[in-house]
């Protein structure tokens, strides 16, 4: 019995999980689990030999969380900051949340770029003229996702033989979007200057959905009034049964 008791306080003793354990805790494989103590993401191990290590507890709560951000496609460099805040005893939920809302628009497969041109209906030539221009934005090269898709749908449809409508003239959404995202954001910047980041972080998230609720009401507004004029509709519709002939003057009794 005595000897039981002692292998019992061995059991008791050990400072930390052994590399089967916590992949088994984590379901990661150890190549990643290596790879995050390496950038500084796990804690170093206690070595109590060349073959023998033990890895803190505290590294299954840990490397899950990171496995959750990396799923939110977030880079190491971002998670690593928001572990020091972590550490200090600050609530990272809202700027995980943020990045969330930011960053995370990749629902569905993604195509790769021949399937994305028989997806949408253009060639890969016009798919590269798109880029240059500004006007297709994919998150990852030759990887289109779905709002790619309904992007590239309507530059089809809008740019189609007989249209008449060129990249130049598309070029203007590119302008004007740029130009409202950017006042968007220096709005934004002043709106949160002052806060608590975690208040901060909520604003954040509220702005952008009524900005673009303004934005729409303003668009439709605006729209409503210049399309109403007959100017716009003679410009618009130039078939001439639309519009009455001028009545031709009647002439006089000598035919004047």
């Amino acid at each position: 019995m005595p000897h039981l008791k002692k292998n019992n306080a061995k059991k008791q003793d050990k400072p930390g999980l052994r590399m089967n354990e916590l992949k088994a805790a984590t379901g990661l494989p150890r190549s990643t689990l290596v790879h995050w103590i390496k950038e500084g993401l796990l804690p170093e191990p206690v070595r109590t030999s060349r073959t023998m290590a033990y890895y803190d507890p505290i590294c299954v709560d840990r490397a899950a969380f990171i496995k959750k951000l990396q799923d939110l496609d977030m880079p190491l460099n971002k998670i690593r900051v928001l572990l020091d805040l972590k550490n200090k005893g600050l609530d990272v939920g809202p700027l995980v949340d943020l990045h969330q809302m930011v960053f995370e628009f990749r629902e569905g497969p993604r195509l790769t770029l021949d399937e994305y041109c028989t997806a949408t209906g253009l060639t890969p030539r016009q798919v590269g003229d798109l880029r240059d221009a500004g006007l297709l934005l994919p998150q990852e090269r030759n990887r289109f996702d779905n709002e790619d898709v309904t992007a590239g749908l309507f530059y089809a449809w809008g740019i189609r033989e007989g249209s008449g409508i060129t990249l130049e003239d598309l070029a203007c959404l590119y302008q004007g979007t740029e130009e409202y995202v950017d006042q968007g954001i220096e709005l934004s910047i002043k709106a949160t200057r002052d806060m608590p980041f975690d208040q901060a972080a909520r604003l954040k998230m509220e702005l952008p959905g009524s900005l673009s609720n303004i934005r729409n009401y303003l668009t439709r507004r605006i729209f409503r009034i210049k399309v109403s004029t007959k100017e716009h509709a003679r410009r618009s519709f130039t078939d001439d049964r639309l519009w009455p002939h001028p009545r031709k003057p009647k002439s006089g009794p000598d035919g004047k």
